[in-house]
């Protein structure tokens, strides 16, 4: 048990992403950490390209 809290802090340390996130992935990944991370860069592609296509409808760009 408290090496899968390690696990976690180290994840949640390096990628910055919520606890749900990191944890679902560790369960897929069946605890290997490493491939956890993969699992979790991949999901970042994923949710940045699911924002990148959204249109802009409000907001101010200040340029100077």
């Amino acid at each position: 048990m408290a090496s899968d809290i390690e696990k976690v802090k180290n994840l949640r340390d390096s990628t910055g992403l919520s606890f749900n996130e990191i944890k679902k992935a560790l369960t897929d990944a069946e605890g290997d950490e490493e491939r956890a991370k993969q699992l979790l860069q991949e999901l970042g592609v994923k949710m940045a390209a699911k924002k990148s296509a959204r249109e802009v409808k409000e907001g101010v760009i200040d340029a100077q």
